[in-house]
């Protein structure tokens, strides 16, 4: 079991959670002249007014300035918890794709001392390929069965939370367009994801069943823009993916 306190990783990720998910958005305007009058903060200048001329002044100053302004304006501040995470291997296929694959499914479990929360992890990783191999990591959005046809593969912790029964999109294999395994796979590379309903399930009324509820500053409904919000939970979600896989002798 291990806690974790690093932020500077979440930072890394969070492209990676913004990109992909469609989410949690608000309805897009773009219409120009409907835009609330706004002046754009300068860059190169302190908010004590100080001008950055220097790379010690921007990495001092500056850019921690700019971090805490995207965390209370956008994405909510990330909570200092220390949150246990500890891994279960719940089934293992070495001979996955005729053989080109190892496909592991990975229990992840949180906890705060007295609550947990688990997500599913799906591994791809490729058999033929020697020494250390570079892994893609993504959330899915309809669990980790829709990305394969593969019957073995189960079902993701948030499904029964956001399943449409009669929806086709929640089939098995309905999203395995946007996953070619073994394409990925033959050139050597490994694939780790996670459906992202796991960590914040993508619905405002489910904010109770998320990671987030697991620290101290958890509020069930979200009051203004400095509370940590789904972006950010899935970017600390993605960054606890990449805390596993660096503890992997076999990833590049």
């Amino acid at each position: 079991m291990k806690k974790y306190k690093n932020m500077k990783t979440q930072y890394i990720v969070i492209l990676l959670a913004i990109v992909p998910l469609k989410g949690f958005a608000q309805e897009v305007n773009y219409e120009e002249s409907l835009v609330s009058d706004y002046v754009l903060p300068d860059v190169l200048k302190a908010k004590d007014g100080r001008v950055i001329a220097t790379k010690k002044d921007w990495e001092s100053s500056r850019r921690l300035e700019i971090l805490d302004m995207f965390a209370k304006e956008m994405y909510g501040v990330t909570p200092r918890d220390s949150i246990a995470v500890k891994y279960e291997l719940l089934k293992e296929n070495k001979q996955a794709l005729e053989g080109l694959a190892t496909i592991r499914q990975v229990k992840f479990i949180f906890s705060n001392g007295q609550r947990e929360h688990e997500a599913l992890l799906l591994l791809h990783i490729p058999n033929r390929k020697s020494g250390k191999v570079p892994v893609f990591v993504g959330y899915n959005f309809r669990g980790n069965h829709s990305t394969t046809l593969d019957t073995a593969i189960l079902y993701s912790s948030g499904f029964s939370l956001m399943r449409s029964p009669d929806h086709p999109d929640w089939t098995r294999g309905s999203q395995m367009e946007r996953w070619p395994y073994e394409t990925i796979i033959e050139r050597g590379y490994a694939v780790a994801t996670m459906c992202y309903h796991d960590i914040y399930p993508d619905n405002h009324d489910m904010r109770k069943h998320s990671v987030a509820s697991l620290f101290s500053s958890y509020k069930p409904n979200l009051v203004d823009s400095s509370e940590w919000g789904a972006i950010g939970v899935w970017a600390w979600g993605l960054s606890r993916i990449l805390d596993y896989l660096l503890e992997e002798t076999w990833v590049d």
